[in-house]
């Protein structure tokens, strides 16, 4: 698969007839996703947290995707049929990022964006995300019955620092000197909760299946181009 874009977080949903497990399993949570059980199917939940590596930390990618279904097996013990996975698994939940180096210290941009996007509070609500989980940060949601769509600004070394993922030995083996780089990181991260709204940020057509194939294959800049979007109106 060739993507150039990153990812924060996906929820993909798998047959049972596609997961061999030794025990029956109701729901497991480990770093950087969890794994349960629902009616006939598997719900898969990863994060970035899943990879630890300073060469996609925070990022699920093209490229390391093809970890996860070892990694599911390491944490769970359910062995999944990749071949299925890969082509046929459909995703539920997409949260797709770029990590923006910025000169000065993020909260002077983040506070420039809040200014900026106040002025079209007709379109969106406008928050300060600070305000639910970090020390600084926006987050808009369209004014629209679905508001299936959210869009992210926020400082990704605030995030990581305050997170309780540290609690669970998150920074283990990390190079800190990269670390350290992520005090001038942005992250803009678009949310996407519905198959359509998938749909229409990754150029499917109305009909096609969300699958990590079609997610992985797209060949659109989707933050860049939804953000565009959102500085144009």
């Amino acid at each position: 698969m060739n993507n150039i874009n990153e990812y924060d977080k996906l929820k993909i949903f798998l047959p049972k007839e596609q997961v061999k497990t030794a025990n029956d399993i109701n729901q497991i949570y480990f770093l950087g996703g969890s794994f349960k059980q629902a009616n006939n199917n598997f719900i898969i939940e990863v994060s970035g947290k899943l990879f630890s590596s300073p060469e996609d930390l925070g990022s699920i990618t093209a490229k390391n995707i093809y970890d996860i279904p070892e990694k599911i097996y390491n944490n769970t013990g359910a062995k999944i049929n990749e071949d299925y996975f890969f082509n046929n698994a459909y995703v539920g939940i997409v949260h797709v990022k770029n990590d923006i180096p910025v000169e000065n210290h993020p909260s002077n941009y983040l506070s420039e964006l809040r200014e900026k996007f106040k002025c079209n509070t007709d379109v969106y609500d406008v928050y300060r995300y600070g305000k639910l989980k970090y020390t600084d940060g926006l987050c808009l949601i369209p004014k629209s019955k679905a508001r299936k769509v959210r869009f992210l600004a926020y400082n990704k070394y605030a995030e990581i620092s305050k997170n309780k993922s540290n609690d669970f030995g998150y920074f283990n083996g990390f190079d800190y000197e990269y670390l350290e780089k992520l005090k001038n990181i942005i992250r803009f991260e678009f949310q996407f909760s519905s198959f359509d709204a998938i749909r229409e940020a990754f150029d499917l057509d109305a009909y096609d299946d969300t699958t990590i194939s079609n997610i992985m294959t797209c060949e659109t800049d989707v933050v860049v181009v939804k953000f565009t979007k959102l500085l144009d109106r």
